[in-house]
């Protein structure tokens, strides 16, 4: 049965693509079958769009812990499924010190 992994930013497009393809890159190597996905937190959904939409997803993954304070505390069915990854956002796309950061931690969860 496939997994599936949300990955969330503030606007998912610098951090969250870049887990997400890190995060899809381990589960090949592990053999895996997992479905990432990502977006942002900060993109203007109400919190009835924010609901169906994270609630589809095993594990969601977001970048600080804010997000999970303003954000999903109020839309999470299972807040067990939430994960913090403490990641700043001060990284742009595909940065190697950031690619370097992930597969450290995302080994912890995948």
């Amino acid at each position: 049965m496939t997994q599936k992994y949300l990955f969330l930013g503030s606007m998912g497009q610098n951090r969250s693509p870049t887990v997400a393809r890190v995060a899809e890159d381990i589960a090949k190597r592990k053999g895996l079958d997992i479905e990432m996905s990502y977006g942002g937190v900060d993109t203007g959904m109400d919190r009835v769009q924010l609901f169906e939409w994270v609630n589809q997803y095993d594990k969601i993954f977001v970048m600080e812990e804010r997000m999970i304070t303003e954000r999903l505390n109020s839309v999470v069915i299972n807040p067990r499924k939430v994960f913090c990854l403490y990641i700043e956002d001060n990284y742009s796309r595909e940065d190697a010190q950031l690619v370097g950061i992930l597969e450290d931690e995302l080994k912890l969860f995948i």
